[in-house]
């Protein structure tokens, strides 16, 4: 699978910010969030369930029940890792300061998928792929060929968006799919070699410098504040 890229424009109906500008805020939440307080990381982590939920209402459940597992680890190896106070007299018990932790950990992985979740849902994954073009562009100065960087991301964010938003599939549907004979066709076997995008380059604007700028500022305060 590969794209190609057209002059520089802004396509009617793109929306308000360049796609790169949401994809900078989101990469800031997750920078940001372990840095609050636990009462505004709850309100975020609420806004975001309400973001996705505006979009598909069924869309936080189904990501963190896609996701109940490896939160449940993650919980478990903070509860008996973390030093601090036992939950109950004995030496195999769990911490309580464990617990919160781990608690707080898997509520910050949901709120940044429910957050990406509601980015891929408000516009055309082509525009998104835009966005992370742009961001990967400081690669240029490497070396590197960014049109590959920004498709391996936007693929791995693409199959775990897919991964998260459907409903667990049941035993049956699994059994009677690696049961099923393998088709056999053109289209089947160029798979996503046969794919091809064709993205039209837009430029940024003066809303997108001063989003950077008041992010840049959230990110300092969040750090040195």
């Amino acid at each position: 699978m590969g794209f190609s890229v057209s002059s520089p424009d802004r396509p009617a109906g793109s929306g308000f910010f360049h796609p790169a500008t949401p994809l900078a805020a989101w990469l800031m939440l997750a920078v940001m969030l372990p840095l609050w307080p636990w009462p505004l990381q709850l309100a975020a982590a609420a806004a975001c369930a309400g973001l996705a939920a505006r979009r598909e209402r069924a869309a936080p459940w189904l990501a963190a029940r896609r996701m109940r597992w490896l939160l449940a680890a993650l919980l478990a190896a903070m509860a008996w890792s973390t030093p601090g106070q036992a939950l109950w007299p004995a030496d195999w018990a769990p911490t309580r300061e464990g617990v919160l932790e781990g608690g707080l950990h898997a509520l910050r992985l949901l709120a940044l998928l429910w957050c990406m979740k509601a980015l891929f849902a408000s516009r055309s994954r082509q525009t998104w792929l835009l966005g992370l073009r742009t961001l990967c562009w400081p690669l240029t100065w490497l070396g590197l060929d960014i049109n590959r960087a920004a498709l391996r991301l936007w693929l791995t964010l693409e199959e775990s968006e897919r991964l998260t938003g459907q409903a667990p599939p049941r035993w049956r549907d699994l059994w009677q799919a690696l049961s099923a004979a393998p088709t056999a066709g053109p289209d089947h076997a160029q798979g996503d070699e046969g794919r091809a995008l064709t993205l039209q380059l837009q430029a940024l604007t003066a809303r997108d410098l001063l989003a950077w700028l008041v992010l840049a500022l959230a990110l300092a305060a969040s750090v040195f504040g």
